[in-house]
């Protein structure tokens, strides 16, 4: 193999270049580990959780950019989010608007059937809910109400559901967390939600 060389500014001197090894481990720390289980016959496991049971603490755009840094990174954001069946064992957060779905959420033709359901029914899942959006949405929007996610606050919630239910419902309604990225549907917009709750 030839030596190759290359150099930074015109004073340095030539450096060789490293062969690696692509199957060796990555890190020193790594490579006696390895060793170190090869030679004794053990076996180390590492308990790792669920990819699907991962807590999101950001907001739908925020999931969506990876991690990117926070407005006020030295503020942990509060995530504390309880389920659909968690509120639904409970009394109702909001004592004047917990009659009707419609007086939390605007419902036009495709969501009339939420309209006049009682909030707390809502959150125990319907047929006419076939996605489970309604549900979640409802769970999200109490979590926000009453500050268990910081992260996710009430007008959010909304927007959601309004771009969901202007976009088909349950008949292939969609949402885009990030102007011009990819949209989201009903599973999508489900397992965000989910991941924000306990």
């Amino acid at each position: 193999m030839d030596k190759q060389t290359h150099q930074d500014s015109p004073g340095d001197a030539p450096v060789p270049a490293q062969v690696v090894d692509a199957n060796a481990p990555s890190r020193p720390s790594r490579r006696r580990l390895a060793g170190a289980s090869i030679a004794s016959g053990v076996i180390l496991t590492l308990k790792s959780p669920s990819a699907m049971a991962t807590r999101v603490c950001r907001a739908p755009s925020g999931a969506m950019s990876g991690g990117l840094s926070s407005q006020k990174p030295t503020v942990a954001p509060t995530c504390a989010g309880r389920t659909p069946e968690w509120w639904a064992a409970q009394t109702c957060p909001m004592p004047k608007n917990c009659t009707a779905f419609s007086h939390v959420f605007t419902c036009g033709a495709r969501t009339l059937p939420y309209a006049s359901q009682p909030i707390m029914k809502v959150l125990k899942g319907q047929t006419y809910d076939r996605d489970r959006v309604g549900m979640y949405l409802m769970a999200a929007y109490f979590n926000a109400y009453t500050g268990k996610t910081s992260f996710l606050k009430v007008p959010a919630v909304i927007a959601i559901w309004n771009e969901w239910q202007g976009s088909g419902a349950n008949l292939g309604g969609t949402y885009t967390p990030i102007a011009g990225g990819r949209k989201w549907g009903s599973r999508e917009i489900v397992a965000y939600l989910a991941s924000t709750m306990e």
